[in-house]
């Protein structure tokens, strides 16, 4: 999920997998693949680096964390 806001300043989470498109005229739409229309704040670009850095975030490794147990 991606957060942007609203024109009105509401914060708002998008599943960035269901963004069809996003274009500026002049503000920024978000148009979902249900055909719903969401104008926000973000830029364009800012729209298109927060799902480039959801999308990523997907195939990162792991974060390190405590060695596993031994089970014995």
């Amino acid at each position: 999920m991606i957060v942007l806001t609203r024109l009105n300043g509401e914060i708002m989470q998008v599943n960035a997998s269901q963004v069809e498109s996003v274009e500026a005229n002049p503000d920024t739409r978000v148009t979902l693949m249900n055909g719903r229309q969401i104008y926000v704040r973000e830029t364009p670009d800012g729209v298109r680096e927060a799902m480039r850095a959801w999308f990523r975030s997907l195939h990162a490794p792991p974060p390190p964390g405590p060695p596993s147990e031994e089970i014995s």
